[in-house]
């Protein structure tokens, strides 16, 4: 009897990890796909992108008609806190992104991070729309 319970553990757990992993993972793609939509919507109103940014989990003034601050200001279940940012990026192209970006001690999960790049682009941190662009900065670009 306990060997049988023992057995069902083992097969359950790994499962249930799993199952856990890719619901944070789903809920936060879908958070990215709203917050990419609100901010896709606010270029198109105002004529582009703003270059005015807040700190992160601070959902910036101009966006509270596209996106409710409490939804921004929560954390992503994958560790870390959102962040819109419009600056020079490696290239020295001015480019607006949404990230997550994680403070000491709420650094965003690499594993989940990983897992959130193939559900939502290319499964390469390192190419398409959604980078790693620091050990705790991750972006989605918005104009591509």
């Amino acid at each position: 009897m306990v060997s049988i319970i023992g057995l069902m553990s083992v097969i359950a757990i790994p499962s249930f990890q799993k199952a856990r992993l890719r619901s944070k993972v789903n809920a936060t793609a879908n958070d990215f796909r709203v917050f990419h939509d609100a901010f896709q919507q606010y270029a198109m109103e105002a004529g582009g992108f703003s270059s005015d940014f807040a700190a992160p989990g601070v959902l910036p003034s101009y966006m509270s008609a596209y996106i409710n601050s409490n939804r921004w200001s929560r954390r992503p279940e994958t560790g870390g806190m959102w962040l819109y940012k419009c600056t020079a990026w490696a290239s020295l192209d001015y480019r607006p992104a949404i990230g997550i970006v994680g403070p000491v001690g709420n650094l965003p999960d690499a594993n989940m991070m990983l897992e959130l790049d193939r559900t939502i682009d290319d499964g390469n941190l390192a190419t398409g729309s959604f980078v790693r662009f620091t050990v705790t900065q991750y972006y989605m670009y918005l104009d591509q």
